[in-house]
């Protein structure tokens, strides 16, 4: 993220807005290209005809994240932010590496039948997504944990109510 520039790894194609990064830039060592999602391109618009501008009071700079001091964000800065709104958010902090659990997590519940679906999204193997990220069998054996101690404690119940003689 600290590494992105206003019209070279940010571009806007087509009125919409893509993320183009070089293999330097990425962990892969491999290029990425991505269009962002319709959605943001208005809020992306907004950032740097308005508020972009005015962090910069009139400096140039081609960064395309701007403190409020002018400056452009660092990944320690970008961090700090990150912990600072999940935990407004959430109620708890955490970083910007905890969403590519979320991401291989969540890609495996929902969409079971893609396994490489996560690791097509991060950039990453299968294998490293299956071993370090995707946790969706702790997920499903604890729902499922939850459901056979549900049913048991219903039937202590439903037996308990059936005894006349039972005492406590």
């Amino acid at each position: 993220m600290a590494l992105l520039r206003n019209g070279h790894e940010v571009v806007l194609r087509d009125g919409g807005f893509r993320i183009e990064l070089r293999p330097g830039q990425v962990k892969t060592n491999r290029a990425d290209r991505f269009t962002l999602p319709d959605a943001l391109a208005p809020f992306i618009q907004h950032y740097l005809a308005v508020i972009r501008p005015a962090l910069l009071a009139g400096r140039r700079e081609d960064a395309f994240w701007i403190n409020v001091r002018g400056r452009p964000w660092g990944a320690s800065g970008i961090q700090g932010q990150i912990f600072r709104l999940t935990k407004a958010r959430f109620g708890t902090a955490f970083g910007p590496h905890r969403f590519r659990y979320a991401i291989a997590t969540t890609a495996a519940l929902r969409v079971p039948g893609h396994p490489s679906l996560a690791a097509e999204l991060l950039g990453s193997t299968g294998l490293n997504m299956e071993r370090n990220y995707n946790h969706a069998d702790q997920i499903q054996t604890g729902t499922r944990h939850m459901q056979l101690l549900e049913q048991l404690i219903l039937g202590i119940k439903g037996k308990v109510k059936g005894r006349s003689s039972w005492k406590a």
